[in-house]
């Protein structure tokens, strides 16, 4: 019997990922009286390759400490995976991926806890885990990952005292209380330091934390961050000895920033306290300026309005000289009150009308606007620079143009 089949979808269309239904119909062309068969066949279809990771993927313990390693495996309804350590018999691991380290320890060591995909074999992903002696810290914190800063992200030349931001949300930073790891309701039991021992703790400022999910946000001062070899650092959590924050905003910001403001909360408003010595807080301004609301911003807390009648202002601010970088989120098209104002009449930054970044001083002189418009509804960078004479605008890291002081 000849004929012809036709399929639907057509044979070579990507079906997508899971079970797909494939129809498949047979028309004869010979002169025998034959009906048209038709027949539904399920195929499963995988358009992307399994992929597998694990959480966390770098830390330390010391002994009988137990840490929960979480496989996540993507593009396949198979989740299930196989759990393997090396060396073998050092501490022990489930079938779940608990793993307990040995109750004695001697001497620094390093095992692997690998995690193979069911669904397919040759995928896995591995944590490193180091064991140690002693607790990470001479202070008795319990845990430790690394930070591994690329240094491909680190352009042309070395960085010195630079403020690193740290911003992660990770289920072992939750308290123990909310099935984490750190002992300290306010997180005060997270440090960074440059050394493994947790000796040489470095300067850094918690802009915020959560103990429920575990995220933290903080600024780490780096020494020398190096544009040649990746940098490493520690992050050392679990003291139950710790009540006080260990934190030291003001030394992570050198003489470079003259002010930096991580807005909070205080129910009625927000507090806009600057972190580094200088000590030039923001507060509302005259003619019944009042601070803005508070609401969600892009790292924690934001302010939520700057209509003309609700702004923020720096009593002590220079204009001969400056940069200035904020997260701004306009929600309409048009000329804005400003989100940065110096002394009154002295210096303000706003969205103009027709949403470039505008740049005024003294009696709303202007002193330049952007090439670039802002996108309404979503989040934007901000960076003004003004050396005196030019004023050079940024918006989202891209250069937005200059434009020359009238």
């Amino acid at each position: 019997m000849a004929g012809t089949f036709s399929y639907s979808p057509t044979i070579g269309t990507v079906l997508g990922v899971g079970e797909q239904t494939l129809s498949v119909s047979f028309t004869p062309t010979d002169a025998t009286d034959y009906s048209a068969a038709t027949a539904t066949v399920t195929l499963t279809v995988n358009s992307s390759p399994v992929s597998i990771s694990v959480t966390p993927a770098t830390l330390t313990l010391s002994a009988n400490q137990v840490q929960q390693i979480t496989a996540n495996v993507g593009n396949t309804s198979n989740t299930s995976v196989t759990w393997a350590i090396s060396p073998t018999g050092v501490g022990t691991l489930s079938a779940s991926g608990l793993y307990t380290a040995p109750a004695t320890i001697t001497a620094l060591q390093t095992v692997t806890v690998t995690a193979t995909s069911q669904a397919d074999t040759t995928k896995s992903a591995s944590a490193t885990i180091t064991l140690s002696p002693t607790p990470c810290g001479p202070s008795g914190y319990s845990f430790q990952r690394t930070i591994t800063i690329d240094h491909t992200k680190v352009p042309n030349t070395d960085q010195a005292n630079f403020p690193f931001l740290f911003n992660t949300t990770d289920p072992v930073f939750a308290t123990t209380a909310n099935g984490g790891m750190v002992a300290n309701s306010n997180g005060y039991d997270i440090i960074f330091s440059a050394d493994a021992a947790g000796l040489q703790v470095l300067n850094f400022e918690v802009e915020h934390y959560n103990p429920v999910t575990g995220q933290i946000v903080a600024w780490v001062q780096i020494p020398t961050l190096s544009h040649t070899t990746d940098t490493v650092v520690y992050v050392s959590y679990g003291n139950s000895s710790i009540s006080t924050p260990q934190e030291n905003p003001s030394a992570v910001w050198d003489s470079n920033f003259s002010g930096v403001y991580h807005l909070t909360s205080t129910g009625s408003g927000v507090s806009v306290a600057d972190s580094t010595s200088n000590g030039n807080s923001g507060i509302a301004g005259n003619n019944g300026i009042s601070l803005p609301s508070a609401t969600t911003g892009v790292f924690g807390t934001g302010a939520g309005s700057f209509n003309g009648s609700q702004g923020i202002y720096l009593p002590s601010f220079s204009i001969s000289a400056f940069t200035v970088s904020a997260w701004i989120l306009p929600t309409a098209s048009g000329s804005t009150g400003a989100f940065f104002a110096g002394p009154t009449g002295a210096l303000k930054a706003r969205m103009s009308g027709n949403n470039n970044l505008d740049v005024l001083k003294e009696a709303n002189v202007d002193m330049g606007s952007s090439a670039g418009s802002l996108t309404i509804n979503s989040w934007n960078h901000v960076v003004i620079s003004y050396d005196g004479t030019t004023a050079s605008f940024y918006i989202d890291g891209s250069p937005a143009g200059t434009d020359l002081t009238p």
